[in-house]
């Protein structure tokens, strides 16, 4: 396993499992020197509830060495203090309710035995430039890769927040269990920019992946084969999947939307959510700077930023259409209204009945639609799951890679 090197004066901070899917990242880099027993705090400013949800119930390693936190804080001043270039991992604990101290070596062997490691260290290519504004994404590359297929996947948070790195465990293990190119981009986000904007960067993205003078210029031109291409997202990704599959020509192989967004004109998105995490009220000044639509145009923001509250505020304003500038009457941007005349390639969808974020009536009214049409769809309509759950190592979505794999 590679880890990325830090900067200088910084020390790498690897996540996994859990606090993979806590943080949605597989590494930071933080300031050094930094006290061992400062981690945590540290790490609690950053991912609020991190410590209570993920950290009380993983392991520490510096440098491949398992830390008893216990015995370092009984030595006070005297104890382990991270250094520049240190190696730290959060990792889950060993076998059994008592964490012993036993090597590192031993604590890898029994956590990579479980196939969720962290996959290898992105290649981040600008694919477009709108102005000053640089819109990147990133590659995942298997070893030795030749003439693998590519799956492209756009992040969610309602068009309106979030980032690239937010990848899901098992899209990062797909990449060496299925042979497979992973690309995860970023686009403009509402309300600086439109949904027609946003369809013009993943319509873009698509053509610098496909033009023998985009992507294979940066790669290695035998490594992918850019016509085998599946489009995937998550939630208002799905969206973008699925925009894809209608207006994007030549179309992909298959689309695979996570938990997909459908339509922002439909009843969930016009009606008033309650917060999914069960929070109050999202206050408007917390997000007044990110709803001014003159405002800077960015294409992510950090976890710790307030406009990762814009969701919510959304959900609770229910204004998803009016954020991404769609206006009543609209159809082009409502996907079951345009399934019979544009079409779809194949399509392999996911959603929780339990979703409070994406209501599952949004997939459900593509999905019968596909159905009554004899298109080629396979659904995963999961019982008691909620919105994000294949952030949990534990769900691999085989299903989803292995009708990928058919028809790329």
């Amino acid at each position: 396993m590679s880890a990325p090197k830090a900067p200088q004066g910084q020390f790498t901070l690897l996540y996994f499992a859990s606090a993979t899917s806590y943080t949605r990242k597989q590494h930071d880099f933080l300031p050094a020197p930094l006290p061992i027993l400062e981690l945590h705090d540290k790490l609690e400013k950053l991912y609020p509830g991190i410590v209570e949800k993920v950290l009380r119930s993983c392991a520490v390693t510096v440098n491949l060495d398992y830390v008893d936190l216990e015995e370092e804080a009984s030595k006070g001043e005297k104890g382990l203090v991270i250094q520049p270039g240190d190696e730290v991992a959060i990792i889950p604990p060993p076998q059994g309710s008592h964490i012993e101290r036993i090597s590192a070596d031993l604590i890898w062997r029994r956590f990579l035995s479980t196939g969720v490691a962290m996959a290898a260290v992105p290649t981040t290519i600008i694919y477009k430039t709108v102005g000053n504004v640089e819109i990147p994404f990133d590659l995942y590359l298997p070893k030795d890769a030749r003439n693998v297929p590519v799956l492209l996947w756009f992040h969610g948070g309602g068009l309106l927040q979030s980032k690239r790195t937010n990848v899901s465990p098992h899209m990062l293990k797909a990449v060496d269990k299925y042979k497979i190119a992973v690309i995860s981009a970023d686009y403009r986000l509402a309300p600086q920019v439109g949904v027609a904007d946003i369809f013009e960067d993943v319509q873009d993205c698509i053509t610098f992946i496909r033009h023998p003078e985009g992507l294979l210029k940066h790669i290695d031109s035998a490594a992918i084969d850019a016509q085998r291409l599946a489009v995937c997202g998550s939630s208002a990704g799905g969206y973008l999947a699925f925009l894809a599959g209608l207006y994007v020509e030549p179309k992909p192989k298959v689309v695979l939307p996570i938990y997909p967004i459908t339509d922002p004109l439909g009843t969930f998105f016009t009606t008033s959510q309650p917060h999914p995490l069960g929070g109050g009220r999202t206050d408007h000044a917390t997000v007044k700077s990110f709803l001014d639509p003159n405002g800077e145009v960015v294409t992510s923001n950090e976890k710790n930023s307030d406009k990762e509250q814009m969701y919510f505020y959304m959900m609770q304003e229910a204004n998803l259409a009016e954020l991404l500038r769609i206006k009543p009457g609209d159809d082009t941007y409502r996907i079951a209204k345009q399934i019979y005349r544009r079409r779809l390639p194949p399509a392999y969808c996911i959603h929780g009945d339990a979703d409070r974020a994406v209501g599952v009536e949004q997939c459900d009214e593509v999905v019968g639609i596909m159905y009554g049409l004899d298109m080629d769809v396979k659904y995963e309509r999961l019982h008691g799951l909620d919105h994000l759950f294949d952030r949990d190592a534990a769900f691999e979505l085989e299903g989803m890679y292995e009708y990928m794999m058919k028809h790329v």
